[in-house]
């Protein structure tokens, strides 16, 4: 490569990201208003109505199933007191709904900024916003794309008023290492921690949360544009698949003949109208009825294809978007791909989770009005993410489940903690609880063998057992 096509910049339309970026919000948040262009520059010479297909919203919820059970949270450097507190705090300010919000919208835009206000005793006010929202600067390009709380300045677009008209004038917010304040389109400044615009926390107190890796020189990833341009499509070709039905698959009364279109005046019309076509060729009115043979099949086809193929690059179960069989191997092949990229997503979420308590530990600590946080060392967070799963109704996915107990790919404590919905010491201790009582319904000698002959008169019966429980 010669040096100088090396050496030269790049560019990114960072205007065209923005609208794109908010374009992705509008469909995950069910506006569809911004496909009407799109629609018209498809259909040019006929009104077609616009059709909705909440796919973006869809793909959200499949991607983002993180916080949708509550996730058990584990913090290794404080003690039981020190951690009741944490919990209470995530309780208090509903930090497990609004991680739903900031997970779906991180599989939107891959980027997310996190901004928290304190609001008295215990509570913090939180909030999330989008590449359209947002700019970061560095003085350093190459470090662009690192943490966010050392970069230069961060500047997010935030509502300042509005009208009574209902319309909303924006200004922005602007944070530094050392100051942090909004700032009104006029220049008027306000303070967000303090009137002196300062805060005492020695980094931007942010979190920021990417969903793949930002190329050198900038902070946010690409928008997925796989998402937009599917989504996009899928609402115009729908729409377009039952314009052409509305318009070819109804029949169509024809009259043929000289007087044709006098004739069809005093005739009853078909379903739309009558289709004169005048021909003096033809002395006698000749009436037909055609109907319409629109190839949507082939069409409807297509759709479902283009679909199928974002889903399965996507990792989402292609039978969650539309109704397809699978084979048994590509079920599998399917499972695996997800599982795969479960765990690729878990360990950005835990990243983000440790920045946001450190965060608002920082928070708390700083308003002066929680005390019981002033001693709280840096919390060291571990998370299991919970997920919900179909009911384990059948023998083979029970036996399915044995094999994985016995060749070590899962263990019982694991799957009762993802099943009940706790942590693996609670699941521990359930599982010993519950075989203690088998044995004990079952009695068992205590080498642990089946005592099916009951020598022993001291075993209680199984049916005095469980009359009694």
């Amino acid at each position: 490569m010669h040096f100088d096509a090396f050496m030269r910049v790049r560019r990114r339309d960072e205007w065209a990201i923005a609208e794109d970026s908010e374009q992705l919000e509008q469909l995950r948040t069910g506006d569809f208003s911004s496909l009407s262009d799109e629609l018209k520059s498809v259909i040019e010479h006929d009104k077609p109505a616009l059709r909705y297909f909440g796919l973006v919203a869809r793909v959200c919820k499949e991607l983002a199933a993180l916080y949708v059970r509550e996730p058990n949270r584990r913090f290794i450097n404080l003690s039981d007191v020190q951690s009741e507190g944490l919990e209470s705090l995530i309780r208090r300010n509903r930090v497990n709904r609004f991680m739903q919000t900031v997970s779906e919208k991180l599989v939107c835009h891959n980027s997310q900024i996190i901004a928290m206000d304190p609001a008295g005793p215990g509570k913090v006010e939180l909030y999330c916003f989008s590449p359209y929202e947002f700019d970061v600067f560095y003085s350093d390009p190459l470090r662009s794309a690192g943490d966010i709380r050392t970069a230069d300045r961060v500047e997010i677009r935030v509502p300042v008023g509005s009208d009574k008209q209902g319309q909303v004038m924006f200004g922005k917010r602007v944070y530094t290492s050392t100051e942090a304040w909004v700032e009104a389109p006029g220049g008027d400044r306000r303070g967000i921690f303090n009137d002196d615009l300062s805060h005492g926390y020695g980094y931007i107190p942010l979190v920021g949360m990417r969903r793949e890796y930002s190329p050198h020189g900038y902070w946010a990833p690409p928008l997925p544009y796989d998402i937009l341009s599917t989504a996009i499509s899928v609402c115009i070709a729908m729409s377009d698949c039952l314009h052409i039905a509305s318009r070819q698959c109804h029949g169509r009364s024809i009259l043929i003949g000289n007087g044709a279109r006098t004739a069809a005046k005093e005739m009853p019309n078909g379903v739309d109208y009558i289709t004169a076509i005048e021909s003096a060729d033809v002395n006698d009115l000749e009436y037909k009825f055609i109907q319409g043979d629109p190839k949507l099949d082939k069409y409807i086809r297509v759709i479902e294809r283009v679909v199928q193929t974002f889903a399965t690059n996507r990792n989402i179960r292609a039978d969650s978007l539309l109704i397809v069989g699978l084979s048994a191997i590509a079920g599998q092949m399917e499972s695996h791909d997800q599982e795969v990229e479960r765990r690729r997503v878990e360990r950005i979420h835990e990243d983000g989770e440790q920045d946001f308590f450190e965060l608002l530990l920082d928070t708390v600590k700083m308003t002066g009005n929680n005390p019981q946080f002033a001693s709280f060392p840096v919390p060291d967070v571990r998370v299991d993410f919970l997920y919900v799963t179909k009911a384990q109704n059948t023998l083979q996915e029970a036996q399915a489940a044995e094999i994985r107990f016995r060749q070590g790919a899962d263990s019982i404590e694991e799957f009762v903690a993802r099943t009940e919905g706790i942590a693996i010491d609670e699941a521990k201790t359930l599982v010993n609880e519950r075989l203690e009582s088998v044995a004990k319904r079952m009695g068992l000698t205590p080498d642990g063998t089946p005592g099916l002959d009951r020598i022993d008169k001291n075993q209680p019966s199984p049916l005095v057992a469980i009359s009694n429980d």
